[in-house]
């Protein structure tokens, strides 16, 4: 801005002292003035119009993506759900059927005790054929 001043000063003088050049710098003064001028009014429009966000519409495009997605989302949580659901479900099955085998191994056990003749307050492990050391390919009750 200082340099504009400055030019503008110095054409004002170019009219003063020197007739021939007067119309000349009018017009230099008149084009620099102007220019000032239309720069000062569209920075005043641009600061004047600030843009309001309060309220911004949506295009019909923008709402139906906003609207699929939301669906997607939802059948996921939908579907999440039912996969925990059958998770559990299954997982309880599981673990019954487990209690339930355990329980005839166990049962199984002590039939066996009473079949040869174990003594049932002493804990055995049993010995599979690929594990017997003393007779290879016997199962065997090793006393604890």
């Amino acid at each position: 801005m200082a340099a504009l001043d400055k030019l503008i000063n110095l054409l004002e003088q170019v009219k003063e002292t020197n007739p021939d050049f007067t119309a000349k710098a009018e017009k230099a003064l008149d084009v620099l003035v102007n220019d000032d001028t239309e720069e000062q009014v569209v920075e005043e429009e641009a600061q004047e119009e600030p843009f309001d966000d309060s309220y911004i519409e949506i295009g019909s495009d923008d709402l139906q993506k906003v609207v699929e997605l939301q669906k997607a989302t939802t059948a996921l949580v939908t579907s999440l759900g039912l996969l925990t659901q059958n998770y559990e479900v299954d997982k309880e099955e599981c673990l019954d059927n487990m209690e339930k085998t355990q329980k005839s191994l166990q049962a199984l056990m002590e039939d066996m005790k009473d079949r040869y003749s174990l003594d049932k307050a002493a804990n055995y492990s049993l010995v599979f054929p690929h594990e017997n050391e003393n007779n290879p390919g016997v199962a065997a009750f090793v006393k604890q």
